[in-house]
Parts: structure tokens; sequence; C-alpha cells
């Protein structure tokens, strides 16, 4: 099962039934506070995580720095790394954040972990990465 995280949910429906054309199982989830609750929920069920950097920051990490919301995916991703470190992770976002990519990357190995900007990857597009993440 793919576990995707993104607010936008218009604009990403392309993507999520892209992938469930191509038979992987998909859950939705558009804030971080419900996608935490079925995270924990479902933890041996997932088997990669897509996740947008830019989200409100919800009641789960309200505290934390996440610069307005620019930030809060790479808060809900360490929080997830915490909880089970061997995820694959895909971040599809907006952002081309080079601190932000190379923190991540240095705290996991890029092995688990890939980033793909929305602008330059179609949905079908997607899929492909997808297939070719998993099966690595």
């Amino acid at each position: 099962m793919i576990l995707f995280v993104d607010d936008e949910d218009i604009r990403m429906e392309s993507y999520r039934e892209e992938l469930e054309f191509a038979s992987y199982k998909v859950q939705y989830e558009s804030s971080v506070d419900s996608a935490i609750v079925f995270f924990k929920e479902n933890l041996e069920d997932i088997e990669l995580i897509i996740l947008d950097v830019m989200m409100p920051p919800g009641e789960a990490f309200a505290n934390q720095k996440t610069h307005h919301g620019l930030r809060t995916g790479a808060y809900l991703y360490e929080y997830i790394r915490k909880v089970r470190s061997n995820i694959p992770v895909i971040f599809l976002t907006n952002v081309s954040d080079e601190a932000l990519i190379n923190k991540v990357e240095q705290a996991s190995g890029e092995a688990l972990i890939k980033f793909f900007e929305k602008k330059e990857l179609l949905p079908f597009e997607l899929v492909d990465k997808v297939k070719d993440f998993l099966e690595s």
C-alpha cells in the first residue's frame, strides 16, 4: 500500500488515480494529522510514502518551526523515520530547497528517499518512478 500525503486534493487526484490504475492500493491523506493516524494504524501494510513538503502543520507540528508550513513535510518525514526507519519515501513537491534535500538525504541515505518536483513529473511518470523505486 502507498500512503500519499498532500494537501492539494484536486491537483493530486490524477496522480492517485494513475497509481490505482497501475494496480497500486493508495491511501490518500490531505493533512499531516490524518496521515499520522493512518500511518500508526497501518504500519506493516505501508510499502511506500509519497509526501509533499509544503502543507499546513496541523496539530502535530503546530509548535515546530515549519516556516508557515514550508517545511511541514520534513517534520512528518522525521516522525516517520523515528517510527519506521526502513520505509521508502518519495517527496513530490513544488519546493526545490537544496538544503532540505541534503539534510534529509544525509539523515536516511539515498537508497530510501527520492525527490521529484510536481511541475516536472506527470502522473504516468510518477507510476514509473514508484515502480522503479519499489523494485530496486
